[in-house]
């Protein structure tokens, strides 16, 4: 397993959110994280990304503990945070957008070529580069927020609700690209409100209920399990 969560707890100072979440994502697969609006997913992923401390419990990454290094230093051991809300700049423009993306040390070289990757990953985004971001639509801007994370070079991609708010034309490319990097090798740990579409995608899948993992397993195996389909497709 390239992430290993054990126990971990935090929240937003004196609120704590997590209480005692356990999990891992391997390379090469998706990892989906489950749960209601306020069940602690965007808690978690800010957690792991080093924006939120840890109250508890451990974080390994590639097999190092990571619980107490500052964001930057995640970015930089291949760990790239794509937000909920997509959180371009939006004054500056697409092309810049990117640059920034790849502005850790392990990132900067060979950006150039990284950045033709996203264009053809994204050919929207190369018609749009001297745009600012804050002037694209919202699917387009969540390409730019997720290019703009794989600018990082990650091994571990953590995506907080990419598709939200999204047409469902902008829903598949996402769910296309969340494919190729699951075949670049990468892990992906997604955050997704559309249960249906986020199992199909994984191989592997945890439930999250008020801050603790209440189900865990097999994409297909939780889209059979019966607390899943009442809770979450309305049926039995």
């Amino acid at each position: 397993m390239l992430l290993e969560v054990e126990d971990l707890a935090g929240g937003y100072g004196a609120a704590r959110v997590l209480h005692g979440v356990t999990l891992a994502a391997a390379r090469g697969a998706v990892t989906a994280l489950l749960g209601a609006n306020g069940a602690g997913k965007t808690t978690l992923m800010r957690t792991l990304a080093g924006l939120l401390p840890a109250a508890g419990g451990a974080i390994r990454f590639a097999g190092a503990e990571v619980t107490a290094l500052p964001a930057a230093a995640r970015v930089e051991r291949g760990i790239a945070l794509v937000p909920e809300g997509r959180l371009v700049f939006p004054a500056l423009s697409v092309a810049e957008n990117l640059r920034l993306g790849a502005i850790a040390p392990r990132a900067r070289a060979g950006w150039r070529t990284r950045a033709d990757e996203m264009y053809a990953l994204f050919p929207r985004l190369r018609e749009r580069a001297r745009q600012p971001a804050g002037a694209l639509s919202g699917g387009e801007q969540q390409m730019l927020a997720i290019a703009r994370g794989l600018m990082s070079r990650p091994d571990l991609v953590l995506l907080d609700e990419p598709t939200l708010g999204l047409a469902p034309a902008m829903v598949r490319v996402v769910f296309d690209t969340i494919e190729r990097m699951r075949a670049l090798g990468l892990a992906v740990l997604l955050a997704e409100q559309d249960v249906r579409r986020a199992l199909q995608a994984a191989d592997a899948a945890y439930v999250i209920e008020h801050g603790r993992v209440i189900a865990a397993g097999r994409g297909a195996d939780l889209a059979a399990d019966a607390r899943v389909r009442r809770a979450y497709f309305g049926v039995d």
